[in-house]
């Protein structure tokens, strides 16, 4: 949290370049009108032949469209980190690279519809809304980083390479219980799967002291 907080000040102190794809509002539009369209079309076949309440067909509803969402913005990483990673010479906190920009307008999209389904949805806010401001937090970020261009050299890592661990934690059933032990064998299970992520992030990237020697490059 304080990490995205220290991300958003950052990105409102900075000067709004002259050239970018932020926001773009066929992929904007394109990209949530899937994820509505997926929850709605999954909804109406939960609630018709799967005899679920109104709020399981809603939960089954969320995990198809997010599991799409994930999906999308781990391919977006996997494309913008490895496969075409960003150039050297790029600036690392102002310079445009296209894949971030695309992971950007990503994870703007997935989060509007993440957050219009916890104001909707009561179970999907978490027990004391923590889930709720993750979302508002984190569509905030990816606005603000989007509209200043900041740090698009390293969204599709965060935004997108990172999703990556968000698909493996998908295994489980949507409506799998949240008991004590179920909730510590996914944190387990992430945190497993989010060291070998980090790793193929390290060998794209540099070393951490390189990192913060050329951030305001």
């Amino acid at each position: 949290m304080q990490g995205l907080c220290l991300a958003l000040l950052a990105a409102t102190t900075a000067t709004p370049p002259q050239a970018g794809t932020f926001p773009d509002p066929s992929l904007l539009g394109g990209v949530g009108g899937v994820l509505f369209a997926l929850h709605v079309c999954t909804w109406l076949l939960c609630s018709s032949f799967g005899r679920l309440t109104t709020t399981g067909a809603n939960v089954v509803a969320h995990f198809v469209a997010t599991l799409f969402g994930f999906g999308a913005l781990a391919a977006t990483g996997v494309y913008g980190w490895v496969i075409h990673p960003p150039a050297e010479s790029l600036s690392r906190t102002r310079g445009i690279h296209f894949p971030g920009e695309v992971a950007t307008n990503l994870m703007t999209a997935f989060q509007i519809y993440e957050v219009t389904l916890a104001l909707l949805v009561p179970v999907l806010r978490g027990k004391h809304y923590e889930m709720l401001v993750h979302h508002i937090m984190t569509l905030s970020l990816a606005v603000l980083g989007g509209y200043y261009q900041y740090l698009s050299y390293y969204a599709s890592f965060f935004f997108g390479l990172t999703e990556l661990s968000s698909v493996r934690q998908m295994h489980a059933p949507p409506l799998r219980c949240h008991s004590l032990a179920t909730t510590s064998a996914a944190l387990r299970s992430r945190f497993c799967f989010w060291r070998y992520e980090s790793c193929i992030g390290h060998l794209y990237l540099m070393t951490f002291g390189q990192a913060i020697s050329r951030l305001n490059q």
